[in-house]
């Protein structure tokens, strides 16, 4: 028990810190996955039946985890259904469905391996499961901490002096239902900064235009948030962002500029983004050295397991160089495995 509890008093540290962290979830993930061993270690070995209680645990728990596995390839196949029917045919809005099926697959082969006693197929499998469990176990502690964080970031939003709403496309110029709850999540936390400070912090609605647009986002944006209430005087615009990270660089700066002409503190900021989207823009906060945290307005459900997936890829995108040494490491039993086949290939053929 040594080690995760090691790990739970670091993570602490972290999560004290700054707990704009991935790490940290990783960290309290890797503490309760090698505390599960520890603690049926410890259960008592004797027992009057076939099979000790340590036995029926260990046995439990891996019928609980395929029963996970089969529940989660039936809704991520469900979803990528529904996201057939609702949205557009892009492989960003496919990927619950091409997880999904990606899940089916290796389920099936590996029934097969086993009802057709096949070790060699088994042992392949075998050799392909570590990259997929470093991919998994990085988007299970991503998906798990972001719910945590959230929590965090509602209650940390209201130091707020400055709220960031952060744009999400427009269709016919207006405002969608997506973006329209980011701005309601912007207003929520000036609200609640107001009630409990005293004080409504500067809004800054940022986005640029698409080519496919008439305007600028942020111009859309701020005749929504006139209707929702803020004032005129209250509003920043940044139009000249194209993704989140220029929506949070671009933003600091019109900030920095308020807060020479006015004097005023801007910092630390609250991002007001889609739920989905939050604990990434509190990842691209701190990598950026801006104080602040990032809050979320909701999604509809059918559409954020896709979006999650996608937000946690643009993550390992953000870490490239780490993830690319690890997936290397994680590969190298897989080809060590090809290498043996091919040398095996080479000396059969050179035989003949």
């Amino acid at each position: 028990m040594i080690v995760p509890i090691v790990l739970a008093v670091i993570d602490l540290g972290l999560f004290l810190r700054d707990p704009r962290r991935l790490s940290i979830g990783v960290l309290w993930l890797l503490a309760v996955l090698l505390a599960v061993p520890a603690v049926i270690a410890l259960l008592p070995d004797q027992t009057e039946d076939v099979m000790s209680l340590r036995g029926w645990v260990v046995l439990g728990g891996f019928a609980t985890a395929l029963l996970l596995v089969l529940a989660l390839t039936t809704y991520l196949l469900l979803n990528g259904v529904t996201m057939l029917r609702r949205e557009q045919r892009t492989v960003a809005n496919l990927l619950s469905l091409l997880l999904g099926l990606g899940m089916l697959g290796y389920l099936a082969l590996s029934v097969t391996a086993v009802l057709a006693d096949s070790p060699q197929l088994l042992a392949w499998l075998l050799l392909v499961l570590p990259p997929l469990l470093y991919v998994a176990v990085g988007f299970t502690a991503f998906l798990l901490y972001s719910q945590v964080y959230r929590a965090v970031a509602r209650r940390r939003s209201l130091r707020a002096h400055a709220v960031i709403a952060l744009g999400a496309g427009l269709i016919d110029g207006k405002v969608t239902p997506l973006l329209d709850a980011r701005l309601r999540a912007a207003q929520d936390v000036r609200e609640r900064c107001e009630r409990a400070t005293g004080r409504a912090p500067v809004l800054v609605v940022s986005g640029g235009q698409g080519p496919d647009e008439p305007h600028s986002e942020a111009q859309a944006m701020a005749e929504r948030v006139h209707e929702l209430g803020v004032p005129d005087d209250a509003v920043l615009l940044e139009d000249r962002s194209r993704n989140t990270e220029q929506n949070l660089r671009f933003s600091r700066e019109v900030l920095d500029g308020f807060t020479e002409r006015t004097g005023q503190t801007t910092t630390p900021v609250a991002v007001a983004t889609s739920d989905y989207h939050a604990f990434r823009g509190a990842l691209l906060l701190r990598r950026l050295g801006i104080a602040g945290d990032a809050v979320g307005g909701r999604t509809a459900g059918y559409y954020r397991p896709s979006a999650v997936m996608r937000e946690y890829l643009a993550v390992m995108r953000d870490h490239r160089r780490l993830n690319v040494v690890m997936i290397s490491l994680s590969l190298l039993p897989l080809l060590a495995g090809i290498g043996v086949l091919l040398i095996g290939v080479g000396t059969l053929l050179s035989g003949n």
